[in-house]
Order: structure tokens, then sequence, then C-alpha cells
């Protein structure tokens, strides 16, 4: 398989096609804060999964965006820090993972970012570092955080 850009991957994927966006402007603003750039040269663009495939999976746990960053791609899901809703995460994680291996192979096909897949916790709870909530996550490679920054 051809090796693609971000914005070329997205691009070619059916359901997300017209999604890219330059920087991260495929974040809602309200989601923005929840992302540190490094260095904003180094963005590849960003796409909003969630909405842009919401129609076609309206019963599914999907995952919220994607998030091109010097080559590589980082996974962020922007979701209540409770942890009632991990389950929920993983099962997002999940579907993810699924899309991108029979949907999205372009995108998968990008090196993926370490951490690839992150959890961006909002409201007021919170999943602490040691819990045993954050240490199954991070079995699957889930990064818990409140801002992630890319670098």
């Amino acid at each position: 398989m051809a090796k693609y850009s971000f914005q070329k991957a997205v691009e070619k994927t059916t359901g997300i096609s017209s999604g890219y966006r330059p920087g991260v402007h495929a974040l809602k603003k309200s989601d923005r804060s929840t992302i540190v750039v490094a260095d904003t040269r180094l963005l590849d663009g960003s796409v909003d999964i969630d909405t842009a495939v919401q129609e076609k999976y309206p019963n599914e746990n999907r995952w919220d965006y994607a998030i091109g960053y010097s080559g590589k791609v980082c996974y962020v899901e922007v979701h209540p820090a409770y942890t009632s809703e991990v389950s929920v995460v993983e099962n997002k994680l999940k579907w993810l993972k699924t899309w991108l291996k029979e949907k999205a192979p372009l995108l998968d096909a990008i090196p993926k970012a370490i951490p690839a897949f992150v959890w961006a916790q909002t409201g007021k709870g919170a999943i602490l570092p040691q819990s045993s909530q954050a240490k199954r996550l991070a079995t699957l490679g889930i990064k818990v955080t409140r801002v992630h920054k890319l670098q």
C-alpha cells in the first residue's frame, strides 16, 4: 500500500473525505484547549471522525478525532472523566480500531504517534493515574490526561 500524507489519507477515505482541516481546526472550539502543539509547523491537519461518520454509525460509540503531527497520527477522544465512562471509552477504541482496519486503511497505515490513543478528560471527574481504571486503559494503549501535548 502506498504511503499517503495525513491529508491525502483522509481525503481518500470514504465517509471522512471532506472532513480534513488544516491544523487542529477539525476539533470543536470547546475541545481545542485539550491539545497543546509544541510546533504548529509540524501539524499535518485534523479530522473530526465522530461527526463525519455519525450518520452512518448513529448507534455506535465513535472515536472523536485524528490529528496528524510530524508525519504521525494521534487519535484523541474528548470525553467526561468519570470511572463509569471507562467502558464507553474502551468501546470507542474498539470501534476505532475496527473502523481503521476495515474502512480507513490509508489512515491506519500512517505511523502512530506515541501515545497513539489519548483520552482528554473533561468535566469535574478524573481517572486518577494510579487507579485500576487508569492501569486498565494503559494496557489498551490509552493515555489519560486533561491536556495532551503533541511533540
